[in-house]
């Protein structure tokens, strides 16, 4: 090992040196001056003739003496000393301490000389003391730094290592001193094994500060491994000449483990959020991108190079003042987390948006696409409204009306028409549209099965047609080049019901567009719909056909059960009164009063049946004269003698009104069919807060136990039910018959 000197070398001194020098005991340092003073003198007296002409010779070497073994204050004790003994023994007059001008001038000078020379002394001590309390200091600095620490010579041989060094390496430090750098210092590429250039041969070629490669491994003695990071500096001395090097390096291992395992947490973490179906991204408190997975970017139809570190509304100004921006910013004020859906103008869609608060006031945002979901939720309500709109819709009329309003109002088309089947299967009429021109109307108001129409098709065949083109339709149907104020897309429906077709809807676009699978069952269903609702509007009309004639038919029996009948008795008592006058006075005045009730009657019976043509004319009666009119109506037919109380004063509820009527009607009607009574009473009384009705008979009476269910008796029920009223019927064979209904007001 070459060979420095510690002049030269402040580094291997500093190493080197490991206890400071101590100053002796004060007794003794001035001791030594006084003797040496005693020395001096004891000399030069020996010698007088020698010394005789310069006696302060051997008293400056005691000075120096003094001053550099016990300091300044010592050798100013000497300075005296030799002072005193030089004027004593060799300044004339000799053995006295009497001076003269010219002994004392030199005295001085020698005092002063003397001062100089331990003043000199003392800063040098203090300078070696001061070293070396520096050197211990940086000593064990070097030795208890946390990092491992190794010092070379220029041959790459080691002078120097610490404790921290030591364990790393297994070496100890007096093992390792004196040995190449290579044999302590063993380092191997984590990876492929091989050796790596060692960092102090570097520094030494290159004279530069150098630094290992990364994922290098120190091998130690006892062949254990650690991941290492270091660095090699030259040492130089002020001549900046290279004297050395010193290698730092410190054990990496823990640190390396946690980067790897953050590193593939990351790798972790974003390789599942680029497997998510959610577009992700996350942004700092500048909202500026911190990541985009893949799908946003795809999403947005740009990359994620392109958006990390831009301002999300610097990219996107149109979503400034949108309802996300409201939601976001509130979320990031807030710090608590926001879900809301939106229409987002810039993809054309709807999207679902969940955003979180983020790392260092930021935030991380997931959003899906619910354009499908929400468009299958638009056309739920679609049909939910539409099924609530037809079961209002009654006539046809009113169910082509739901039809065509709603396919424009939903799709939105630019018009639709409802076209059905004639009776004869031979014709297609327009029955509905809307925004048809009136040329288009008009034209094709009513038309044959048999041209080549895409409706007469649909109908023909049961299924339906989508053209999203015009240049589809028109290479399919040429004729419907007609139908320019309708260029774009059509579809024509199938209105089927039960296997049959009763004809089509056709909704027409003012532009080409797609219909997209689930729009195509959306619309069919529409169509099913529409279907049922025209089937029932027309049952519903053919009914009310068959319900006008059954109740013109009721009424032809009914006037020529009753009001027939009652008129042709009259038209034979009337015939007969000539020639019973001229008989027998009294029996034609009996037959007179005879024909006046059957007229009277018969008047009734016709109010009765006007009554059921013109129901408003049944609200607008008062209860008693409609109850009157009713028993004037049974003594045109029967000889019944009527006791009837009316206490008309209260007006009633139009339900309760037609209710009490129907009741006394029935009532009064199952009377003259079945009871064979000669009399009865009609009683009717009427307060604020309570209606009751009663009619009585003489009559047989019957079993009320055996004829609870009739078909008269559960139509008096059914309607004292509807209106909250209390029916109560009581009889017995041969006791007689009485109907009483109560309504109280609630």
């Amino acid at each position: 090992m070459s060979q420095v000197s510690l002049n030269d070398n402040p580094l291997l001194h500093l190493l080197t040196e490991s206890q400071p020098w101590t100053p002796p005991p004060r007794w003794q340092r001035y001791a030594v001056a006084v003797g040496s003073v005693a020395l001096a003198l004891a000399v030069s007296l020996l010698f007088r003739p020698v010394f005789e002409r310069g006696p302060f010779l051997l008293f400056f070497l005691a000075v120096a003496v003094s001053a550099a073994y016990g300091g300044l204050k010592p050798g100013i004790v000497a300075t005296v000393g030799g002072m005193f003994a030089v004027n004593y023994f060799f300044t004339p007059p000799f053995y006295t301490l009497l001076v003269d001008l010219n002994s004392l001038v030199r005295l001085l000078v020698f005092f002063a000389t003397a001062a100089v020379v331990g003043w000199l002394y003392e800063r040098r001590q203090h300078a070696e003391e001061s070293a070396q309390t520096r050197a211990e200091w940086f000593y064990t600095t070097l030795t208890s730094v946390g990092d491992g620490m190794i010092a070379t010579d220029t041959q790459g041989h080691i002078i120097f290592m610490n404790t921290v060094a030591a364990a790393l390496t297994g070496w100890n430090s007096s093992e390792a001193v004196g040995r190449p750098i290579q044999e302590v210092f063993h380092v191997v590429n984590e990876a492929t094994r091989q050796p790596v250039d060692n960092p102090v041969l570097k520094v030494l070629e290159r004279g530069v500060i150098v630094g290992l490669a990364n994922h290098t491994v120190l091998i130690a003695r006892d062949g254990t491994e650690r991941a290492i990071d270091d660095s090699g500096a030259p040492i130089r001395n002020r001549r900046r000449e290279l004297i050395g090097t010193v290698l730092i390096f410190r054990d990496v291992t823990a640190s390396r483990q946690a980067e790897t395992a953050v590193r593939d947490a990351r790798a972790q973490l974003s390789e599942i959020l680029e497997s998510i179906d959610d577009a992700f991204y996350a942004v700092d408190k500048n909202w500026r991108f911190t990541y985009i997975n893949q799908k946003a970017a795809e999403t947005w139809g740009k990359t994620p190079e392109a958006l990390v570190g831009q301002n999300i509304w610097e990219v996107f100004p149109g979503g400034v003042d949108s309802e996300a921006y409201h939601q976001l910013q509130q979320a990031m004020q807030t710090r608590h987390s926001v879900r809301f859906e939106t229409y987002s103008s810039y993809l054309n869609e709807w999207v679902s948006v969940s955003a979180y608060p983020g790392q260092n006031g930021g935030l991380v945002v997931y959003f899906r696409d619910i354009t499908e979901r929400k468009r299958r939720e638009e056309h739920l309500q679609t049909l939910y409204t539409l099924t609530a709109q037809l079961s209002q819709a009654v006539t046809l009329d009113e169910v082509g009306g739901v039809i065509t309003s709603l396919a424009l109002r939903v799709l939105p088309a630019k018009a639709s028409s409802v076209s059905l089947l004639s009776e004869t299967r031979q014709e297609m009429e327009v029955r509905w549209d809307s925004n048809m021109t009136p040329e288009t109307r008009d034209r094709w108001q009513v038309f044959p099965i048999t041209m080549p129409w895409p409706i007469n098709d649909v109908v023909r065949t049961g299924k339906p047609q989508w053209f999203e083109t015009r240049a589809a339709r028109l290479a399919a149907y040429p004729a419907t080049a007609e139908f320019e104020p309708y260029p774009g897309a059509w579809a024509v429906l199938p209105l089927n019901v039960k296997q049959r077709t009763l004809g089509a809807i056709t909704i027409a676009f003012q532009t080409d567009r797609a219909f997209p699978d689930d729009e195509r069952e959306f619309l069919l269903a529409v169509a099913d719909q529409c279907a049922q609702a025209i089937e029932r509007a027309r049952l519903y009309e053919q009914a009310r056909e068959i319900a006008v004639h059954e109740e013109r038919q009721r009424l032809a029996r009914d006037l020529h059960d009753a009001v027939s009948q009652t008129l042709f008795s009259a038209s034979m008592i009337s015939e007969s009164l000539p020639r019973l006058w001229q008989r027998s006075p009294d029996e034609t005045l009996a037959k007179i009063n005879q024909l006046n009730r059957l007229t009277r009657g018969a008047m009734a019976e016709m109010r009765n049946l006007l009554l059921e043509l013109r129901p408003t004319m049944l609200l607008n009666s008062r209860m008693g004269d409609l109850l009157q009119q009713l028993t004037e109506a049974i003594k045109g037919r029967k000889n019944i003698a009527f006791s009837v109380v009316l206490d008309d004063q209260q007006p009633l509820p139009e339900a309760v009104h037609v209710a009490l009527y129907r009741i006394g009607q029935e009532a009064l009607n199952n009377m003259v069919k079945h009871s064979q009574a000669s009399e009865a009473s009609v009683i009717y009384r009427s307060a604020p807060d309570r209606v009751e009705l009663t009619i009585s008979d003489n009559g047989i009476g019957f079993d009320i136990t055996g004829t609870q269910a009739g078909f008269g008796m559960s139509t008096m029920r059914e309607r004292a039910e509807a209106v909250n009223a209390r029916l109560n019927v009581t009889s017995q064979p041969g006791q007689g018959t009485t109907v009483s209904v109560i309504w109280e007001k609630p």
